[in-house]
């Protein structure tokens, strides 16, 4: 009988994803498919082996440490990276683990610290290779909140620079925005649910992705478990600490008017929150969650060469 409803419970079809792609994302993404990139590695703190995508810049003023969104991994991204290249940056993008690459179970993190803990590493391993060089972070949607919660809890994550896409609002915010958009961002299999409960290995979350040729060919990670999209465990006192320690960089935080997920008044209010004195909030115009990661490329590349307009001697 359990197994009879357990089945039943699986079967309930999730509804059509809020996201939408723009023919522009096709077009941009569409060849990344077929780009070859090599995969380099460095050990976290835990001995998981972590894979990240490295464009390098021979007269680089910078470097950029950039972490992806949710169900997504670092070679989506190398469009920005190619642009981040051009504005004066060695460039690298992480996948987080359990995605792309990286070693690690798929949707699972063994506790609520963990990707926090993978950031510094990543944020220390960049710093090595460059150490005369600032860093820069940059984080996309779930991205942006490892990069705040990394920043927060550990004072050796230094950054020049963060620039948060499609993210960075408070953690109250975004818990009470992800509960409105249920069954149509975040789908609960209750199947998988009950199973979890009972102490199977199950991922009961799914990221509701669009149907489509690209995403169905882009090896996305869109199964998770409970205790990775639950437990990030980025507290509100860790968030006033993230604005406090944000009079230690230039903040930049960008969104587009039309994303699915992320609130601009919330995100332009989190702008203002911050303690910093160089922070700079911009809304594109007609932006969606996804394409921001190209949509952005003219803001990112006008910011930072503002600040990084000197040629490392």
């Amino acid at each position: 009988m359990l197994v009879m409803v357990m089945h039943a419970l699986q079967s309930c079809t999730p509804p059509p994803s809020i996201l939408t792609l723009k023919d522009s994302d096709r077009n941009v993404f569409y060849p990344l498919l077929q780009r070859q990139v090599t995969h380099h590695h460095f050990t976290s703190y835990d001995g998981t082996s972590l894979s990240y995508t490295y464009l390098p810049n021979d007269t680089a003023r910078f470097t950029v440490a950039l972490i992806h969104g949710i169900a997504a991994h670092g070679l989506l991204y190398v469009p920005l990276a190619d642009s981040l290249v051009a504005a004066g940056g060695a460039v690298y993008l992480l996948d987080i683990r359990g995605h792309g690459s990286s070693a690690g179970k798929p949707g699972h993190v063994p506790d609520d610290q963990t990707l926090a803990r993978d950031a510094r590493a990543f944020f220390k391993h960049v710093q090595s290779q460059n150490p005369r060089l600032p860093v820069v972070v940059v984080g996309h949607s779930l991205g942006t909140f490892i990069w705040q919660a990394a920043i927060a809890k550990f004072d050796e994550v230094t950054p020049t620079g963060a620039i948060l896409l499609a993210g960075g609002m408070s953690p109250e915010r975004m818990s009470r925005d992800l509960r409105q958009l249920t069954d149509q961002f975040v789908y609960l299999h209750k199947g998988s649910f009950l199973l979890s409960l009972l102490g199977f290995d199950s991922r009961p979350i799914e990221i509701l992705l669009p149907e489509d040729s690209l995403l169905a060919a882009g090896h996305f990670n869109t199964r998770y478990t409970m205790r990775f999209l639950m437990g990030q465990n980025f507290t509100t006192e860790e968030y006033e600490r993230w604005l406090e320690r944000t009079r230690e960089f230039s903040l930049l935080m960008v969104t587009g008017s039309e994303d699915e997920i992320m609130s601009v008044s919330a995100l332009r209010n989190a702008c203002e929150n911050a303690r910093g004195t160089d922070k700079t909030f911009k809304e594109i115009p007609e932006s969606t969650h996804i394409s921001i990661i190209h949509e952005s490329i003219p803001v990112l590349n006008s910011w930072l060469r503002s600040r990084f307009n000197r040629r490392k001697e």
